[in-house]
């Protein structure tokens, strides 16, 4: 999200927090990242999907970091670890998982 990005309510916003890691979608506007600001006791980050066309998004306010929709604050997966499990067993599946065909569509939560 570039700088300055508000809602024309003047709270600026931004996704500075999420590191991404890999592509999920053919046109390069869906990624897998990290949040880097909730690591869990051992260190783990959470995994998010986020899309650039997500109108809700994964953005949080600038000013104290809170979400912006706190329905987006859940992880898609806890850590990387979940993640990785879940994409070997989609790929390898006989029969992929109902969320699969979904990937790359803005607004993708497949939750756990």
């Amino acid at each position: 999200m570039p700088e300055q990005v508000d809602r024309g309510d003047g709270r600026w916003l931004s996704t500075n927090h999420l590191v991404g890691f890999a592509l999920a979608d053919a046109d390069n506007e869906a990624v897998w990242c990290f949040d880097v600001t909730q690591p869990d006791a051992d260190g783990e980050y959470p995994v998010y999907y986020h899309h650039y066309d997500d109108q809700e998004g994964r953005a949080r306010y600038v000013e104290g970091g809170d979400w912006e929709d706190l329905a987006s604050s859940t992880p898609d997966f806890p850590t990387f670890g979940a993640w990785l499990d879940a994409m070997a067993n989609a790929f390898t599946a006989s029969e992929p998982p109902s969320w699969f065909e979904q990937l790359g569509s803005p607004g993708f939560y497949p939750g756990l």
